[in-house]
C-alpha cells in the first residue's frame, strides 16, 4: 500500500533523492559515508526553521586575541604611566576607562595613593576628579589609598615641606563633599601622633596571647582600641610574632587572623585592612628574615593560609604592587601562590602545624 509522504518529513524518506548525498564511491565502512575532506566538497544547506538550528554555530563569529597575563610589575608600570598621562593631558574620561580595564577592584586603593603623590602639590584639583570618580574608585578603595598617603606623609615631607598639611586641606576637601566617612581624618592625626605607644600595646598584647591563647582576649582588644590606622599593624605583628612561635603556636597564629577577618563574621577587621597589613610585612620581610632566616617558607604558608580560609580573596596573590619583582617580599608571595594552587591545599595547610598535637607534648 502506497503512503503519501509529507513534504516536510520528504527528508527523511528513503525514497527521497537516492543521489542527494552523493554515491559513497568506495569510500568510508559500515555505517560511514564518504573520505575524509569529502565535506569540504558539498553545499551544506542552513535550515534556520530547523528546531534543532543554533545560530552560535553557524553565524560569522570573530575570536579575540588572548592578552599574556601580566606581572605585578608590567601592570604597576602601566598603571603608572596612565596616572601621569591622565594628570598632564586631564583625559579623565579615557583614563579612567583605562585603567578600569586595566586593574581589578582589589587594588584600585594603589591608584588613589599613585595619584595623590604625583599631583597632591599642583595637581590637586585633577587628582580630586579621579580619586572621585565612583566608576573606579569606591569611599573604601578611597580611605584605603588615603590612609597610605598619611603614612608615607612623613617622607614626602622631607622631599617637600608642607606635605602634611596639603594632604590635610585635600582630605578634608573630600569630607565636606561626603566622599569619605567623617570620622576618617580624625582618626588617622590620632594615630600619627600616637603611633608609637599603640604599636608598643599591640606587640605587647600578642606577646601575652601566645601565652594564654586566648582568642577571644585579643579580638575584644582590637575592638576596644577602637583605632582602625592600627588595623593594618595589628596583621603585620601578627606575622611577625607568629615566625618566633613552635608549630603548635603557629597554628593558633593562623586561626587568630581568621578570628579577626570581617569574613568570620564578627571579626573587626575589613579584607583592604587585612591586605594592608600583610603588604607591610612583606615590604619589611627582608629585614624579619635577617632575624628568622628560615622564616621565608612559614610566611609562604601564613598567607596561603589566610586565603584558604577566606580572609582573602585569591586575587591578593596579583593586587601587590608596591613590591620590586626581585624583592623578598614578592619571593614570598609568589610561593604563596604555588602552596595555594598546590593539590589538596586546605587539607594540607590545615594539618602543616600540627593542629592535633597538645601544646602540653612539646
Amino acid at each position: 500500500m502506497k503512503t503519501d509522504i509529507s513534504p516536510k518529513l520528504h527528508g527523511l524518506s528513503r525514497k527521497s533523492d537516492k543521489n542527494e548525498y552523493g554515491k559513497k564511491g568506495g569510500a568510508g565502512g559500515k555505517g560511514t559515508w564518504g573520505a575524509p575532506g569529502d565535506e569540504a566538497r558539498f553545499h551544506q544547506t542552513i535550515n534556520r526553521s530547523d528546531p534543532n538550528y543554533d545560530p552560535d554555530e553557524t553565524e560569522p563569529f570573530t575570536l579575540d586575541e588572548i592578552q599574556p597575563r601580566r606581572t605585578r610589575n608590567e601592570l604597576k608600570k602601566i598603571v603608572d604611566e596612565n596616572i601621569s598621562m591622565f594628570l598632564e593631558l586631564g583625559d579623565q574620561n579615557r583614563y579612567s576607562n583605562e585603567l578600569r580595564q586595566l586593574t581589578n577592584s582589589m587594588f584600585r586603593f594603589y591608584i588613589v595613593r599613585k595619584s595623590v603623590s604625583l599631583g597632591l602639590h599642583d595637581k590637586d584639583w585633577a587628582v580630586k576628579n579621579l580619586v572621585t570618580d565612583r566608576r573606579l574608585i569606591s569611599q573604601e578603595h578611597l580611605e584605603r589609598g588615603l590612609e597610605d598617603c598619611f603614612q608615607l606623609a612623613k617622607d614626602w615631607e622631607l622631599d617637600s615641606p608642607g606635605s602634611l598639611n596639603k594632604l590635610k586641606a585635600f582630605v578634608k576637601s573630600l569630607e565636606d563633599k561626603e566622599y569619605i566617612a567623617s570620622v576618617f581624618l580624625p582618626s588617622q592625626l590620632y594615630f600619627l601622633e600616637n603611633q608609637t605607644s599603640i604599636k608598643s600595646k599591640i606587640s605587647d598584647e600578642l606577646q601575652e596571647f601566645f601565652t594564654s591563647l586566648d582568642i577571644d582576649e585579643f579580638v575584644k582588644f582590637v575592638v576596644e582600641l577602637k583605632c582602625r590606622p592600627a588595623h593594618a599593624y595589628v596583621i603585620k605583628y601578627i606575622f611577625k610574632q607568629t615566625l618566633e612561635q613552635s608549630n603548635a603556636k603557629i597554628e593558633f597564629g593562623a586561626r587568630l587572623l581568621v578570628a579577626l577577618s570581617e569574613t568570620s563574621g564578627t571579626g573587626p577587621i575589613t579584607i583592604l585592612e587585612f591586605m594592608r597589613g600583610i603588604e607591610l610585612a612583606l615590604i619589611e620581610s627582608e629585614d624579619i628574615l635577617i632575624d628568622h632566616p628560615n622564616g621565608q617558607l612559614t610566611l609562604s604558608q601564613l598567607i596561603a593560609r589566610v586565603v584558604v580560609d577566606e580572609c582573602l580573596p585569591p586575587a591578593f596573590f596579583d593586587s601587590v604592587l608596591s613590591l620590586r619583582e626581585d624583592a623578598a617580599g614578592s619571593q614570598i608571595l609568589n610561593q604563596a601562590k604555588e602552596v595555594y594552587e598546590g593539590h589538596s591545599v586546605s587539607a594540607t595547610l590545615h594539618t602543616i602545624w600540627a593542629q592535633e598535637k597538645s601544646l602540653e607534648e612539646e
